[in-house]
């Protein structure tokens, strides 16, 4: 699996990075600034800040940026003074590009921003189509527009030759500020932007496409963004429809952009294509239903998931993102609501959902999402660690210390020198010089469990002499940082210099880190634009990972199991030959968990032990079982069911809710509620979902195929079920052998 990245930003503002190869996420290091939406391609980052400005963070590049700039120097041969810069009216300039219609000094050459800095000074190129030239480079032409050689020639009347230097994108893993649209950037802030276009058919070669909302609710388009030029150029403006104004702009893959609109509806840009980047015109979409406003749309490649303002999910069928100027397909043929209620939703490259979610602020994932199955099967949680935050407020420290575990605690630390807390000013992008704090030793305090607490990493406000001379440059504010409105050159002997190559995040965990939590972070959002995984192989962030202790793996523990293991084998050897006296075999499985017992009509459920047993034999898998919900001390039993009364079991999940219902003869025959199980996680309902599946199946003997008349059906899960009618004879002639049993108490 190529490792890629999901990104989130917590309720604090602060950005995490979860790599498809990793099971933890990891904080952006924390600069001063917070964050309040993101968009993500692979490798670029594009943002607003909590200034209300746009930020773009380049990363993880095994190459970096490097541009050629290029001038030609043009002369012109006269009878009596030879080649001279002098040149006819009619002649390009002394200095342009290489066609010859743009001017083009070297002294006016100068890098787009403070991003990037000079490798080299101008230097004469000598070579011309792999042939190497003079040394001062000449190339000879009858005229201009003409095809030049390497040598003079009796016809030669113009020559030039070309000047070239190079620049360095050096803003690497650092987050830099796009210039606003006005001197002043609080006269029209950014409330949102989106970064797409990087799949987009027939398109130059790295081309990206950046669309971005104004709190006046315009739509403004970034020209010249690729992955030579992170940064684009300039800021134009995308006419709407008259009185309509954007609150939220999606960008997918392909270039296919929709927007929200504050009224509810839905804008949707018709006619993009590798020859019109920008689109023709705007089309509008009402919401799915009368009185429901559309509060959030994303954009995958052949998917477009909305959400309104109650937090119901929403599918849009009919979408083809590689046929972004058909108007039809561009514009989808209707809504699907979806199940759950989520407060964010982000749509990947390959169309897998991401979401946040409405209540719980927990992130989930739609699993089973295929090319053929866009709208996929269910939500389910991640359950990757989250790196504790060095900077975080005291009140997510306090929560932190409190629920840290205690095998933690029993782990020490080591000494170490300061960790430093450095307050940086609001320029972006910031030195590299200053190194992430989880790659900074610690000075902590290791506790005995006993004392139930740990004390945090001393905090020292220390500035040293070099930090202060780098904050004093203010040339990386967000107005000159990066843009077309001012780009000066960087100046060398004021301008930090770092270990640009360095990637996001390092590849091993250093043991000064603090610590990580499983649960507690809340999120305010999540992009998927830059994550690639193969859907039939998930990442590793759904195994619930238990703290290990060590003692599965402690050698007295192996001692004891291999030596009942040859017990066991020294009994029960030499038995072979004999007849077995008992045929029969059972199995029990337990677990807790909450249950609603059938034809509750409060709809409560209470906590439970639930046990599944059953006995089989030689001749049929399952004879006989029940499935019983006992109090926890087992003193009660609440609700017993035969498994020969369970018609059907399925999945009710929510998200954050996994829940399966157990439908029997009389729940179905009565129109009642069934028996409702609620499970502590996935893992336990995926599990039972299993059990009780495959043991009704063996109990019914439906092991087989389903006959040619039976009746199928889809739950809105996505489950699907089959009724095969010809075994209901065989089921009714068992009945009428097995009664009916149900002990309610």
């Amino acid at each position: 699996m190529p490792n890629s990245m999901l990104f989130a930003i917590n309720n604090e503002g602060r950005v995490f990075g979860l790599s498809t190869i990793g099971s933890n996420w990891r904080e952006f290091p924390y600069l001063g600034l917070d964050f309040k939406s993101l968009s993500a391609v692979p490798h670029f980052l594009w943002a607003v800040g909590g200034d209300r400005q746009v930020y773009v963070h380049v990363h993880g590049l095994d190459i970096p940026i490097r541009v050629k700039e290029e001038t030609y120097e043009n002369q012109r041969w006269f009878p009596l003074d030879g080649f001279s810069k002098r040149l006819l009216p009619t002649d390009r300039h002394q200095f342009s590009t290489e066609d010859g219609l743009t001017k083009r000094n070297k002294g006016d050459i100068r890098v787009p921003s403070m991003a990037w800095q000079w490798e080299s000074d101008w230097h004469i190129e000598t070579t011309l189509g792999g042939q190497q030239l003079d040394h001062d480079g000449w190339t000879y032409a009858m005229d201009f527009p003409g095809t030049y050689y390497s040598s003079k020639q009796w016809s030669s009347c113009v020559r030039r030759r070309k000047w070239v230097r190079n620049r360095k994108y050096v803003a690497m893993n650092s987050w830099c500020a796009i210039a606003p649209l006005h001197k002043d950037p609080t006269q029209e802030p950014f409330i949102d932007v989106s970064v797409g276009g990087q799949c987009m058919t027939g398109g130059p070669l790295g081309a990206l496409q950046v669309w971005a909302v104004t709190a006046h609710g315009r739509v403004m388009w970034r020209k010249g963004v690729s992955m030579t030029c992170p940064e684009g150029t300039r800021w134009n403006a995308i006419p709407i429809p008259n009185g309509c104004e954007v609150k939220q702009i999606s960008c997918g893959a392909t270039g296919l952009v929709w927007s929200v609109l504050w009224s509810g509806k839905a804008l949707v840009r018709i006619g993009i294509n590798a020859g019109n980047t920008i689109g023709d015109s705007w089309e509008v979409i009402n919401a799915p239903e009368a009185g429901l406003k559309l509060s959030h749309v994303s954009v995958g490649t052949n998917a477009v998931w909305a959400l309104t303002s109650n937090g119901r999910v929403w599918f849009r069928k009919g979408i083809d993102g590689n046929a972004t100027a058909n108007k039809n397909q561009a514009k989808g043929t209707g809504w699907v609501e979806m199940v759950g209620t989520m407060a964010m939703v982000s749509v990947a490259p390959s169309d897998q959902v991401f979401a946040v979610g409405r209540d719980d602020r927990t992130l989930y994932m739609r699993v089973g999402v295929t090319s053929s199955e866009l709208t996929g099967k269910r939500w389910r949680c991640l359950q990757a660690g989250v790196q504790v935050s060095r900077t975080s407020s005291v009140s997510s420290l306090n929560h932190y210390r409190q629920h840290r575990s205690t095998i933690s605690l029993n782990h020490s630390t080591g000494s170490s020198d300061r960790c430093d807390w450095l307050e940086t000013s609001r320029s972006a992008p910031t030195s590299l010089q200053l190194q992430p704090v989880w790659q900074k030793p610690v000075q902590s305090s290791s506790l005995p469990a006993s004392e139930g607490s740990v004390e945090e990493p001393i905090l020292e406000n220390v500035m040293s002499e070099e930090v202060l001379t780098h904050r004093k440059v203010t040339a990386w504010s967000p107005v000159r940082s990066v843009g077309s409105l001012i780009g000066l050159e960087a100046n060398p002997d004021t301008d930090p210099h770092a270990d640009w190559d360095r990637t996001v995040f390092p590849e091993r965990e250093i043991i000064c880190e603090p610590g990580w939590s499983q649960a507690d972070t809340l999120w305010s959002s999540v992009e998927a634009g830059a994550i690639q995984f193969d859907p039939a192989q998930l990442p590793n962030w759904f195994i619930e990972i238990a703290p290990n202790s060590g003692l599965e793996t402690a050698p007295w523990r192996t001692k004891i199991l291999e030596d009942l293991s040859r017990s066991h084998e020294s009994l029960t050897k030499g038995f072979e030959k004999y007849e077995l006296a008992v045929e029969m075999t059972s199995c029990i499985k337990s677990v807790e968990c909450r249950c609603c017992l059938m034809g509750n009509p409060t709809q409560q459920y209470e906590d439970c032990l639930l046990e599944l047993e059953w006995t089989g034999s030689r001749t049929a898998s399952v004879e006989i079982g029940t499935l019983s919900v006992l109090s926890l001390e087992k003193a009660v039993y609440k609700y017993q069911v035969s498994l020969s009364e369970i018609v059907c079991v399925v999945s009710c999940s929510e998200p954050g809710c996994p829940r399966i219902a157990v439908h029997t003869i009389d729940s179905t025959k009565n129109n009642i509620e069934p028996l409702r199980i609620h499970f502590s996680g996935d893992i336990d309902h995926d599990d039972w979902m299993a059990s009780l599946s495959s043991v009704c199946c063996q109990m019914h003997n439906l092991e087989e195929a389903p006959g040619p008349n039976s009746i199928w059906a889809t739950t809105k899960l996505g489950d699907v079920y089959a009724f095969d009618p010809v075994r209901l004879k065989v089921i009714a002639f068992f009945f009428c052998l097995s009664p009916p049993m149900s002990i309610i108490g």
